[in-house]
């Protein structure tokens, strides 16, 4: 679904931090489904991640630098697993790259919120709340 086209069926505008369900509804079909279709089709034997600790106390302590995820069948590796917030600026500096913490996500919700990418995604789900 083209931003456009999810911006006509809800509302004209983009959902706001405190807009769950919104940004819930958001992340499912601009993200999760579109993510997980293509990681299907594509099949990718590695999946290389900008994943790092500190982004998520809970999850890092399942992650390695290498890994098997199960669920997409794939070699997941994660380079920058261990790089702290000062190593990540300095990083983003040197290469004048952007940082994703100066735009809004509606994916993210707030600061606290993942992106969405790795909450378990009910396909049937979406589908029957898809448009036609």
């Amino acid at each position: 679904m083209t931003a456009a086209h999810w911006l006509a069926l809800n509302g004209g505008s983009i959902p706001m931090p405190d807009e769950v369900e919104r940004v819930e509804s958001f992340s499912r079909i601009m993200k999760l489904e579109p993510f997980e279709r293509g990681m299907r089709e594509l099949a990718p034997t590695v999946w290389i991640t900008a994943l790092r600790k500190e982004q998520n106390p809970q999850r890092a302590a399942t992650l390695k630098p290498v890994m098997w995820d199960e669920k997409f069948q794939t070699l997941k590796v994660n380079p920058i697993l261990d790089w702290t917030p000062v190593e990540m600026e300095a990083y983003l500096a040197e290469f004048e790259l952007p940082n994703e913490r100066t735009y809004y996500d509606p994916a993210k919700g707030d600061e606290k919120h993942e992106c969405g990418l790795h909450a378990k995604l009910v396909t049937d789900v979406a589908k029957a709340n898809a448009p036609p």
